[in-house]
């Protein structure tokens, strides 16, 4: 009987003695390069979100900020023994557009808001009616509102509160 050889296969890696070739460095360097690029990206946006979410968190605290002004003056004017919307700033007798209390403003409803960022407040003081239509003198509307531009665009962002304030100490 005769068996029968067979051969085994052999399979054999080429290996380079002396080092990589000039193709496999170029493959590493090749995806080392769109690895960094990803990373980069990724963290270039996570750092541009992070800051727009500072700027709003901001934003927000000064738009917070003048509607507690305006709540001080109404305060300190009944603490004083004053009507609390009479006197500037808070004597506005257009209730159809307000009067605007913005900073270093001329106007007599100044309010200074004392901003010295790239952030901008402005705050406007309306009449309320009442259900009869007559200017409702024991509240007012108050207007805060923040403007800014986003570093780098020309893209301008806006945060803004509107309030009720009432005159807590009306007889």
């Amino acid at each position: 009987m005769k068996t029968k050889k067979t051969k085994k296969m052999k399979i054999t890696i080429w290996k380079n003695p002396a080092g990589f070739l000039m193709a496999e460095a170029a493959i590493a360097i090749f995806i080392a390069g769109i690895v960094l690029t990803v990373f980069f990206s990724v963290m270039s946006k996570m750092f541009l979100s992070a800051y727009t979410q500072r700027d709003y968190i901001i934003a927000e605290n000064y738009v917070q900020e003048g509607i507690e002004i305006v709540r001080n003056l109404r305060d300190n004017n009944l603490k004083d023994g004053f009507d609390a919307f009479k006197g500037s700033p808070l004597n506005c007798s257009d209730s159809t557009t307000g009067c605007e209390c913005e900073q270093d403003s001329s106007d007599p409803c100044h309010i200074n808001s004392s901003l010295s960022t790239r952030f901008t407040r402005t705050i406007t003081i309306f009449s309320v009616t009442d259900a009869s239509g007559d200017d409702d003198p024991h509240s007012k509307k108050v207007v805060s509102e923040v403007d800014w531009t986003i570093p780098g665009s020309s893209t301008t962002k806006t945060a803004k509160i509107e309030v009720v304030i009432y005159d807590w100490g009306q007889n």
